[in-house]
């Protein structure tokens, strides 16, 4: 808490919007898809993949910056 009761400020910079993922595979120490939420987090100059307790146990934070990027495509599957 900050003072007067007021809560502080965050630390670092918030995300401009935030998303859940699932791994479906792809990186080759992790080639099979993983159960658990990822969160993809949309920054100012980055894109982050931070782990959630559901994949803690095989995710760390993956930090892609805007100008590594080509190409990039969002697909939904149908339940």
């Amino acid at each position: 808490m900050g003072l007067f009761g007021k809560k502080a400020e965050p630390s670092g910079e918030a995300p401009l919007e935030t998303y859940k993922v699932v791994y479906k595979g792809g990186f080759a120490s992790l080639p099979k898809a993983k159960s658990g939420e990822i969160k993809f987090l949309l920054m100012a100059e980055e894109f982050q993949l931070e782990p959630t307790i559901g994949s803690k146990s095989f995710w760390n934070l993956v930090r892609i910056p805007y100008a590594a990027v080509n190409d990039l495509q969002f697909v939904v599957r149908p339940v």
